[in-house]
C-alpha cells in the first residue's frame, strides 16, 4: 500500500526526488522507484540515516545489510548524518560514490524555546530548588547508558553529592528499571514521559548526561548546549563533531567514574563561569550546527543530483518521512 502511494505521488507531481528518513520508507521508496522506471518515469531517492548500527547480529541482519545496502543501494543515494556513520554504510556495502555526509542540524528556536520556567519544571518533578538535577534520554536504555547514569548517581551519593536523575524515556525504560537491581537508587530517580518541548525539561536541569555506547549523531548533546546546560558524554566516534564545543566534557563509555567526576567539574563552576560557557557553547551551535546550515546542505545535495546550477523552476520535489 505505501509503494502504491508513493509511486501515485511521484507520477502525479513530476516529483524529481524522493527522500526518506525510516528504514519503512525506504523499502517502499525503493520499490516506488522501479515500478515509476517501468512507467517511464524516475526519479532521484536519497535514504537519510540516522540510527548508529548495532553490534553484529544474526545471519538475517547481515542478510538484510547485504540486500538494502549492497544490492539497492546502487540505485539510491544515502545522507549519514555523521563521518563514522558514513564510514561504517560503506563497509557494509554501500557504493562509496552514493555516499553523502550531511551532520546534523538543529532548530535553536524550537529547542530553547520554553513554556515553563526552571521553578515550575522542578517543582512538577518534585525536585527542590537547590537540587542537582542531571537530565538523560533513555529511549534505549542499553545504548543510552542509563546503567551508567545510574551508577554515576550512586558515585555520586557515596561522596556525600547527591542528585536527582531526570530520564525521559517510555515503557522500555520503565520495564528496564523496573529490573535494575539496587533499588535504593531508584527514588533518586524521576522518569518522564518524552516532550514536544525539551527546552522545558534543560530549563531544570544543571547538567546534561549522554554515556551512549552508540549514536547516529546524538541530537540531545546539541539541544543541551544550546540551551547553556553542560553536557557529560561518552566518547564515541559519532560524538566527535561535540570535541570542539565549549561545555562538553568526555569519558570512556560505560565508565561511570569517569563520568560522575566529569559531573562534579561541571557543578564546580562558579555562575559566571558557567554563564560564559553557555554563551560560547550556543554560538558553536549556531555557526555550526544549525538547522539553516543543514537545509543548505541538503538543497546543495539536491542540485548536484539535478545537474541544477540555479533555483529550479516546474518540476517539484518531495521529501517523505
Amino acid at each position: 500500500e505505501l509503494t502504491r502511494r508513493l509511486t501515485e505521488l511521484a507520477i502525479r507531481h513530476n516529483v524529481v526526488v524522493v527522500h526518506t528518513h525510516f528504514s519503512r520508507f525506504d523499502i517502499a521508496a525503493a520499490l516506488a522507484k522501479v515500478a515509476c522506471a517501468l512507467k517511464w518515469r524516475t526519479f532521484h531517492l536519497v535514504w537519510h540515516m540516522h540510527s548508529a548500527f548495532g553490534p553484529e547480529a544474526s545471519w538475517s541482519r547481515r542478510l538484510k545489510d547485504l540486500m538494502k545496502l549492497r544490492v539497492l543501494g546502487r540505485f539510491c543515494h544515502s545522507v549519514p548524518v555523521s563521518g563514522p556513520l558514513g564510514d561504517d554504510v560503506r563497509e557494509r556495502g554501500f557504493p562509496p560514490d552514493r555516499i553523502h555526509v550531511i551532520q546534523n542540524g538543529i532548530d535553536l528556536d524550537h529547542a530553547t524555546a520554553r513554556r515553563r520556567s526552571r521553578a515550575e519544571v522542578r517543582r512538577q518533578l518534585r525536585v527542590a530548588d537547590t537540587a542537582t538535577v542531571l537530565l538523560g534520554f533513555g529511549w534505549t536504555p542499553i545504548r543510552k547508558g542509563v546503567d551508567t547514569m545510574l551508577e554515576a548517581l550512586r558515585s555520586l551519593a557515596n561522596r556525600g553529592e547527591p542528585a536527582v536523575l531526570v530520564l525521559v524515556g517510555s515503557e522500555e525504560l520503565k520495564q528496564y528499571l523496573n529490573k535494575w537491581p539496587d533499588r535504593a537508587w531508584l527514588e533518586a530517580v524521576r522518569v518522564v514521559p518524552p516532550e514536544e518541548m525539551v527546552g522545558d525539561l534543560f530549563a531544570a536541569a544543571d547538567v546534561f548526561l549522554s554515556p551512549s555506547r552508540a549514536e547516529g549523531w546524538c541530537y540531545a548533546v546539541a539541544e543541551a548546549i544550546a540551551n547553556g546546560v553542560p553536557a557529560a558524554a561518552a566518547r564515541i566516534p559519532a560524538v566527535s563533531w561535540a570535541e570542539q564545543a565549549p561545555g562538553v566534557l568526555f569519558s570512556p563509555p560505560e565508565d561511570s567514574e569517569a563520568l560522575a567526576d566529569n559531573i562534579r567539574r561541571f557543578l564546580a563552576l562558579t555562575s559566571e563561569e558557567r554563564a560564559q560557557l553557555a554563551d560560547m557553547a550556543k554560538e558553536f551551535i549556531r555557526t555550526r550546527h544549525s538547522v539553516e546550515l543543514w537545509g543548505r546542505s541538503v538543497w546543495e545535495l539536491y542540485a548536484s543530483l539535478l545537474g541544477w546550477n540555479k533555483s529550479p523552476g516546474g518540476r517539484s520535489s518531495a521529501v517523505l518521512s
